[in-house]
């Protein structure tokens, strides 16, 4: 136990680079997380975090630098306590899971006796698949993320699945696996510890925990169930609670040998509080370890999170009954039997969900790129006559009144240009609404900031780079707040080798109109256009080059992904650049030559002695499909600029004669005039990012329909 307390830290910073991280915990320790884990985060490429806590915790914490501002911050309601203590890394390629008892606090990470685990994907050669226990971590904490209210932490933990491809789905225990994650969401602990169990042998149960349920009896009896023959209660007699020696005689009717041991670490470490919970089971079938968050309580163990608190633990289970003996060496805890009633009794922590209850919730409060604050809270089922907006530094020594316009739906918003500047630093929000009778007080929240949605991530550069350009770049364009940031993001894009430099730095929180790094900066026009040309020009040269190799031989597999990739990274640039600002459309003209070069490479195709296994490739990439969706999307841009009548008549009349010959060569190609409706709606989500025009599968089929037929 002591060693894996000790190197958290130290296997923290030893993983590979990830894109998101997900941590949870019941106390949260601003400072130590915001000054030691928060670090090697970033050193780890993790621009995405979202920590989950406890309510009541979320209420206490104390003076914090960088929520909302590095880091998401939310609370998950339950009845009792959110105590699950993990910390999961996700990336393009890779996941970690640390997960065991320790909080996100100073004690926890470093001081503490605690029990954790690590679980890695992919898993060393040696070992059995961990993908299954991804997805059971995936389904806790979409349980988890359906009891927060903060949209944007919501948002980001969302962005955390995609961000990892390899992700299963949700899926529950598997009751013949070796590693089970198990939950309380829908059903309590020890039954679904039974039920892995099944009709195995129990002969003795160890348990270790510093807090119990005093008098209560349940976790005990259903213990029993499992017929031992002893049970050893392991604890440290000065700081445990909630231990009661009654509670520990053997239930009416069963035969079993209940002892109680006094534990502690050793050598130095004999004085150290072990906060470590095991639940340690032996017999002729095996053994079976269960730790994580749990302690042996009746809320932990016997209530659902519908009744009691949220857990999350590690089932492991191995066919050799001495397997976790080394949980339990002596070298590392030291046992000696004492009488139980010897004991003495420390009441269990009190937890007051109602203690200072505000009189309504906030649901979200972030900052916007322009400068806007919004609020959302509880709707009331007045309006207010008067809602204020307080916001307070993380320090304490200054806050920030603001009057908003009263809302009963329960959407507060203030343009208040003070706003922004207060906010450079962390900031927490409350709201007070004023009625006839009343005033209300909300609790309150960390102020997000847009920072946190605009930073790119890790494996968005990844998709960049792997795709060839073709995947990932628009969603970064699209949420970076100024033509400053866009072009300081595509300027680190070298289309010539697909690579992103300096592409995944923070992006901080500055006013409109500030000119240092990474600031709201705004970007010449001609300069804006002069870079565009060159990226374009990059991306053409590859298309141009990777075609007249294909002309040698169609049949290349790579080559020809390679050549959608640059058609598709080329076309999706200029339509979303286009998109922005329908005043010009001066580079559609790009897309007008690289589409009439795929008609002459796909005519070229049928005459090819290969043309079979060429079309077979064709079919596969979805060329045609793309094509006719790039052509759409630019006949609605030039519709909406008025292309189709007037002056720009003529250049209307090039594209639609370029388009027509285009999409003959596919149609002799493929020996039909229409692409495959189920491709062309699959594929149009890959150019959601173009939101300022909107194309549908039907009308990309009527389109080639409309050309085919001459009509306008």
């Amino acid at each position: 136990m002591a060693a894996d307390q000790l190197s958290l830290l130290d296997e923290l910073n030893s993983g590979r680079l990830y894109s998101s991280a997900v941590l949870s915990t019941y106390g949260f320790d601003g400072a130590f997380f915001e000054t030691e884990i928060l670090p090697v985060l970033t050193q780890l490429d993790i621009s995405n975090v979202v920590v989950l806590t406890d309510t009541e915790r979320y209420r206490d914490l104390g003076a914090v630098a960088k929520a909302g501002q590095a880091y998401y911050i939310d609370h998950v309601r339950c009845p009792k306590v959110h105590h699950p203590k993990f910390v999961a890394l996700f990336g393009r390629d890779y996941g970690r899971v640390f997960l065991g008892s320790a909080n996100l606090t100073k004690p926890g990470w470093q001081q503490s006796g605690e029990l954790m685990t690590v679980i890695d994907y992919p898993p060393e050669p040696e070992q059995s698949d961990t993908a299954p226990l991804f997805a059971q971590l995936r389904e806790f904490i979409e349980h988890s993320q359906a009891r927060i209210h903060g949209s944007h932490a919501t948002d980001a933990i969302d962005d955390a699945f995609s961000d990892a491809p390899w992700l299963p789905a949700a899926s529950a225990a598997e009751p013949d696996a070796e590693v089970n994650l198990l939950h309380n969401y829908t059903e309590p602990l020890l039954p679904q510890l039974r039920a892995h169990i099944g009709d195995a042998s129990v002969e003795s149960i160890d348990i270790y925990s510093p807090f119990f349920s005093g008098g209560n009896t349940e976790p005990l009896e259903e213990l029993c169930e499992l017929d031992p023959a002893q049970v050893s209660v392991n604890l440290q007699p000065d700081t445990v609670e909630g231990f009661n020696s009654d509670a520990f005689d053997a239930p009416a009717g069963v035969d079993v040998d209940i002892t109680v041991n006094e534990i502690a670490l050793t050598g130095d470490d004999e004085d150290r509080y072990l906060h470590a919970k095991l639940l340690h089971l032996t017999g002729p079938d095996g053994s079976w370890a269960f730790y994580g968050s749990p302690n042996f309580t009746k809320s932990a163990l016997i209530q659902t999170g519908e009744s009691g608190n949220i857990e999350l633990g590690v089932l492991r289970h191995d066919p050799d009954p001495e397997y976790f003996g080394y949980l339990l060496d002596a070298e590392t805890v030291t046992r000696e039997p004492i009488a139980a009633e010897s004991v003495e009794y420390h009441p269990p922590g009190s937890h007051d969900s109602h203690r200072d209850r505000p009189d309504f919730r906030l649901t979200d409060a972030y900052l916007e790129a322009d400068g806007n604050l919004l609020v959302d809270h509880e709707p009331t089922a007045e309006p207010p006559q008067k809602a204020t907006i307080t916001l307070s530094r993380a320090t304490g020594d200054e806050e920030l009144d603001i009057e908003a316009s009263a809302s009963e739906d329960g959407h507060l918003r203030s343009q208040d240009e003070r706003i922004s500047q207060f906010c450079e630093q962390a900031v927490r929000v409350r709201v007070t609404l004023e009625f006839a009778t009343e005033t209300r007080t909300s609790d309150a929240r960390w102020v997000a900031l847009p920072s946190l949605k605009q930073t790119p991530r890790a494996s968005e550069i990844q998709a960049i780079e792997s795709s060839e350009g073709r995947e990932g770049l628009l969603d970064v364009l699209d949420r970076l707040p100024t033509w400053g940031l866009i072009c300081k993001f595509l300027e680190n894009v070298d289309f010539r080798t697909t690579s992103v430099g300096g592409g995944g730095r923070t992006i901080r929180s500055r006013t409109p109109g500030t000119d240092e790094e990474g600031g709201l900066e705004e970007w010449s026009p001609p300069d804006r256009s002069e870079l565009l040309e060159s990226k374009v020009s990059t991306l053409r040269n590859r298309l141009d080059a990777t075609h007249d190799d294909l002309l040698l031989d169609p049949t290349d597999p790579e080559r020809f992904e390679s050549l959608v990739n640059h058609y598709v990274a080329l076309t999706k640039l200029v339509l979303w650049w286009e998109s922005q600002d329908l005043s010009t459309l001066s580079h559609l003209a790009k897309i007008r030559v690289a589409a009439d070069t795929m008609g002459e490479f796909v005519g070229s195709l049928s005459t090819h002695p290969q043309a079979k296994a060429a079309r077979a490739l064709e079919e596969e990439h979805a060329l045609f499909e793309h094509v006719v969706i790039t052509m759409r999307y630019v006949d609605e841009l030039q519709r909406r600029a008025g292309y189709h009548t007037g002056v720009n008549e003529n250049v209307y009349r090039v594209f639609q004669e370029t388009n027509r010959d285009v999409l003959q060569a596919f149609a002799n190609l493929r020996g039909r005039p229409t692409p495959d409706h189920d491709k062309v709606a699959d594929i149009l989500e890959e150019y959601e990012a173009i939101d300022a025009v909107s194309v549908t599968p039907g009308q990309v089929t009527q389109y080639c329909r409309d050309l085919r037929e001459g009509v306008k």
